[in-house]
């Protein structure tokens, strides 16, 4: 059976989305996005367009259901699951299945429920790339104007050679800056997902975030016992950036992974747009070379609670507010209200690592 490359499936992503648009009457976003979770993400119908090596009438076999679409050919299939809303497109050579694309109708809704058990592997060309070992397949999500694509073809040898610079490390974005950053934060398997909390300097989770349970202080914030430049505020040692063994970052990651510093924060959002995306809970970040990251709007967790959850997007930075020690320096993106802020070194952060 041949093979499609990665650059090969963003290509052909590309040529489909300049073809004819699908029709589309009304809001019907809440309803396509049902259909991408119950319809497309079910064994049935996923099974068979990841079905690699199945022959045309194979494939068209298990798919009778559905309505015949524009396109098709004696290597190509299409057809349409919702009403022209979702259109399917399924590529053959020499009679096996080498590619399918799903068409959506709307920039509003989760492409990437088809492939939850996927992990993610990094962009190329503004798409971004999934991959999972066990169903033997690889998938790039990709979007402009009204429309998203989600393309899926078998791995390759060649599927992941998508960059020219061996220096990036595997996970991480050269976004043009002073250092590579994390595709996704710690804990998160996808951009999307908001990943785990974690107090600062802390290298576990936890149920609750208070003062009362924070590690570096004796109950309350004003008897810190690590990281203080005041008296008044307990033990002073003078230290005012985490040390490595409190770096949840590297104590998660390992390698060369760390929480940024206060600097690289700032420069991340002073050097790179940023677009937030509200109906998808998430903000676009590019970087001044062009290249790409997610940034989920995860908020923050005070105690149990995490009300600003889908509202804001908070990261812990690894520098000491040395005005006041009982704070920790983060990164906000809110709006009119992005910049370099601090809060509470017992309330629970996302953290989005680093690596140099």
């Amino acid at each position: 059976m041949k093979k499609i490359t990665l650059k090969q499936l963003v290509f052909s992503c590309l040529v489909l989305m300049l073809g004819p648009a699908c029709s589309k009457e009304g809001d019907i976003t809440q309803t396509i996005d049902k259909i991408i979770r119950q319809e497309i993400s079910s064994r049935e119908l996923f099974g068979a367009i990841t079905s690699w090596g199945s022959s045309y009438q194979e494939v068209k076999q298990r798919v009778g259901k559905y309505e015949n679409a524009p396109g098709s050919s004696s290597s190509s299939l299409c057809f349409y699951v919702s009403n022209k809303d979702i259109k399917v497109i399924c590529d053959f050579r020499d009679d096996a299945l080498t590619a399918s694309c799903v068409y959506v109708a709307s920039k509003e809704v989760d492409m990437t429920s088809p492939i939850s058990a996927f992990s993610y592997v990094g962009d190329v060309v503004g798409s971004r790339i999934y991959k999972d070992e066990k169903s033997n397949t690889m998938a790039a999500i990709w979007g402009e104007e009204a429309a998203q694509i989600l393309g899926l073809t078998p791995i390759s040898d060649d599927s992941f050679d998508f960059t020219d610079d061996s220096d990036v490390p595997q996970g991480a974005t050269d976004l043009g800056l002073s250092v590579y950053w994390a595709n996704q934060n710690v804990g998160a398997s996808t951009p999307e997902q908001y990943g785990k909390y974690y107090a600062w300097g802390e290298t576990n989770t936890k149920s609750r975030y208070l003062a009362d349970n924070y590690k570096w202080c004796n109950g309350v914030l004003t008897s810190l016992t690590k990281y203080n430049t005041d008296s008044a505020y307990g033990v002073v040692d003078g230290l005012t950036r985490l040390d490595i063994q409190d770096d949840a970052a590297r104590q998660v990651l390992g390698g060369k992974w760390r929480i940024p510093t206060m600097e690289e924060l700032d420069e991340l959002q002073e050097e790179c747009t940023m677009v937030e995306d509200y109906s998808l809970r998430l903000y676009n970040v590019t970087g001044p070379n062009g290249n790409k990251i997610i940034i989920p709007l995860a908020g923050s967790y005070y105690d149990k609670e995490n009300d600003i959850k889908g509202y804001v997007a908070v990261l812990w930075s690894s520098d000491l507010y040395t005005s006041d020690p009982r704070r920790a320096v983060y990164l906000q993106l809110l709006g009119k209200s992005d910049g370099i802020n601090r809060d509470s070194r017992s309330n629970g952060f996302p953290i989005r690592p680093v690596h140099d």
